[in-house]
């Protein structure tokens, strides 16, 4: 393209992001093969305690850097992309999720039924709470962009280090 500039991409953003999924991977296929097989992988033990508060919050954390620009689109980009990119995906895998357990309960009388739909809303259905999650944090960035990025950076840190019980 003649005349015309390429945004160049940042490949570090790639890197982190790929090592992160891989993380997640690893580390829940070694928590499903001990649970199932009673194997442990003592070698492997220092490797998941030290990654594991690191892969989503990574995650997180690169999905967060793209926010203000995202924002400056407008609202209703904002909000499109949003919906398109997390909501949509969220909401199918979410419905294909319970139509498996539903089948599988049939079958074998192991799973649940639809009687878990609502949960969509309130309580995440097993490892799609990431989806559910990443679009609350969207919607809560839409919500709060008025708001200075430091003070929001204060808000935070003193909400994080409200105990949870």
């Amino acid at each position: 393209m003649a005349g015309s500039v390429q945004r160049s991409r940042a490949d570090w953003i790639d890197v982190v992001r790929g090592t992160a999924v891989i993380l997640v991977i690893l580390v829940h296929a070694l928590q499903r093969t001990e649970l199932f097989t009673g194997h442990e992988f003592a070698g492997l033990e220092t490797l998941t305690i030290v990654v594991t508060p690191l892969r989503l919050p990574a995650m997180f954390l690169l999905s967060g850097l793209f926010v203000t620009r995202s924002l400056a689109k407008g609202i209703r980009p904002y909000a499109a992309g949003k919906l398109r990119r997390i909501a949509w995906p969220y909401l199918l895998w979410s419905v294909l999720l319970i139509a498996f357990f539903w089948t599988l309960l049939q079958v074998t009388g192991i799973g649940f039924g639809w009687e878990v739909t609502w949960r969509i809303f309130y309580d995440p259905i097993e490892h799609l709470w990431f989806l559910a999650y990443l679009l609350l944090y969207f919607v809560i960035a839409l919500l709060l962009r008025w708001i200075p990025a430091p003070y929001l950076l204060v808000g935070v840190m003193a909400l994080s280090a409200v105990p949870i019980e």
